[in-house]
């Protein structure tokens, strides 16, 4: 086991736990994690079931990333799931163009603020990470 595929299992096994403390009603951090508009609406309700889904989504994205660095090497439908979920990523750190990732054109709330400061880094660099393991 490699340090990039560790270092990305943890990341989004930590990230799906948040989001199943989320998805079972807790309330600490929700706010922060959701874009608003600049007067202070957010743009979309999470529902605690897709919510749920998001959580079971970031914990095979780590199971993926684990499988990743394990000897022998993973099996061609990890590969191309790591490849899969590092495109993904690196697109949602670049951005939608509106609330989300680099390219934003909404900014000066709360979630811009920290999406331009650690959502989107965190996207671009575990998407690279993915390519790496996946190249």
């Amino acid at each position: 086991m490699t340090l990039i595929p560790t270092v990305l299992a943890v990341c989004f096994a930590l990230l799906g736990l948040v989001h199943l403390y989320w998805g079972l009603g807790g309330k600490i951090g929700k706010a922060a994690a959701i874009p608003t508009l600049p007067d202070g609406r957010p743009v979309f309700h999470p529902k605690p079931r897709g919510t749920l889904l998001i959580a079971v989504s970031l914990f095979a994205i780590a199971a993926v990333a684990w499988r990743l660095g394990m000897v022998p090497p993973p099996g061609d439908i990890i590969r191309y799931s790591g490849t899969a979920i590092g495109a993904l990523l690196l697109f949602r750190g670049i951005g939608e163009r509106r609330y989300l990732g680099l390219l934003k054109r909404i900014r000066g709330t709360r979630f811009a603020t920290l999406d331009t400061l650690f959502y989107s880094p965190f996207c671009i660099a575990s998407g690279i990470g993915f390519m790496i393991l996946t190249a």
